[in-house]
């Protein structure tokens, strides 16, 4: 899948994947829910801290099962 997502961006942006969207070995995520004041305020930004990320994503599945 990476390497026909590569292939388009060379030729639709003459980019590549590994350059663009990758931060150091790792694809980069942004997500719009761990900027403080969400939903009202919700700003993408990249996930620099996974852990952060998993357990803001736990605590949003626990309160919408509860």
């Amino acid at each position: 899948m990476k390497a026909i997502l590569d292939d388009q961006l060379g030729i639709i942006f003459q980019m590549n994947y590994k350059e663009n969207c990758m931060t150091g070995e790792s694809d980069a995520v942004f997500v719009n829910f761990l900027t403080e004041g969400y939903p009202d305020s919700a700003v993408y930004e990249e996930v620099t801290d996974m852990i952060k990320m998993r357990s803001k994503l736990m605590d949003s599945l626990a309160g919408y099962n509860s």
